[in-house]
């Protein structure tokens, strides 16, 4: 089968053939009819890799086999994938935790080959039915970056309906997912991005408003002059503004990882205002299905940027190395 592995002698992902994955008792096996590209396959494009893998952790298709031991799947089934892979067998996942899972994974990589291939093997505890009312196109540009906004806004922030809610770098997937999901609760939402062309859509959404914090615009305590009771963000550099921003008693959610640029804030702040500070990653497999129940009963629709088919896909990394994209950039097969 025709896949997108990385190569690692050249650091780079190139098309490849490789074998098609043969699955164990209690896994599928599904015809990949489109898959959407995540940061995370930008960020394991690096030389710490020494090995090849099949990139890609997003993905919509049909089941064409089925394990021995499955039972809640037929051939046939139009699916989407949960990329979160989970053992469900250690502490944290027999709370429900499965993002803290001791063994867990994500799709495309070194443990987990992904969804840039014209077939993929998950568990079969991986899958949802693919909602009706979208596209398979549409169906893969949900579930990382969907879950993860499904978490950080009500798991961890728990935000209701009333509340001001800052977006910080809208034009992601997991950004403009929290601006709908926001919307859906009644919240009033805030964005800020570095592009005026994305604050024009994203308001044409639904925000409120919208602030460059390139050229120096409007300051956002202008319009929210108390601060804003919820704060989500996936850039550390903006923990500090954010801090700034938010309300006493308000609750900054923090969705990506920082790496090596440790910033530095006001802790006499965060105790004066009485801030609560959450990291969230993923979802758990419960959010996960609550969060597609939502999307078939609220007909959401997602934001898709650029449907390019798989062959093309140096194109569609370039466009997000860039940043240009607003909504998910989706690959076809």
């Amino acid at each position: 089968m025709i896949a997108v592995v990385f190569n690692p002698e050249k650091v780079m992902p190139e098309i490849q053939e490789v074998p098609i994955p043969v699955i164990g008792d209690h896994e599928v096996l599904i015809k990949v009819k489109a898959a959407a590209l995540n940061h995370r396959d930008l960020h394991i494009t690096n030389s710490k890799n020494k090995r090849s893998f099949i990139y890609g952790s997003d993905g919509a298709g049909e089941i064409i086999d089925v394990g021995k031991q499955v039972t809640q799947w037929s051939i046939g089934n139009e699916v989407v994938i949960n990329s979160q892979i989970s053992c469900l067998q250690c502490e944290y996942c027999l709370k429900g935790e499965h993002s803290f899972c001791e063994s867990g994974s994500v799709l495309g990589g070194a443990v987990w080959g992904g969804t840039f291939a014209e077939y993929v093997k998950v568990p079969a505890a991986n899958l949802e039915r693919k909602p009706n009312h979208l596209t398979f196109a549409e169906a893969a540009a949900l579930p990382l970056a969907f879950g993860t906004a499904w978490r950080a806004l009500f798991s961890k922030a728990k935000l209701q309906a009333g509340e001001s809610i800052l977006i910080e770098g809208i034009g992601g997937g997991v950004a403009l997912y929290s601006l709908q999901l926001a919307l859906s609760v009644g919240a009033k939402v805030f964005v800020t991005s570095s592009s005026d062309e994305k604050l024009e859509k994203a308001v044409k959404l639904g925000a409120t408003a919208g602030f460059n914090y390139r050229d120096g615009g409007i300051n956002p305590l202008s319009l929210v002059p108390t601060g804003f009771d919820v704060i989500v963000s996936s850039n550390s550099r903006t923990l500090t503004s954010s801090i700034h921003y938010a309300k006493k008693g308000g609750r900054l959610v923090q969705f990506s990882f920082i790496g090596e640029n440790l910033p530095l804030f006001d802790i006499d702040t965060v105790m004066g205002k009485q801030l609560q500070i959450f990291g969230s990653a993923m979802h758990s497999y419960t959010e996960f299905k609550n969060a597609f129940r939502f999307v078939e009963e609220s007909k959401l629709m997602p934001v898709v940027s650029n449907i390019l088919p798989l062959e093309s896909f140096e194109e569609g990394f370039s466009e997000m190395k860039q940043g240009n994209q607003f909504g998910k950039i989706v690959f076809t097969l």
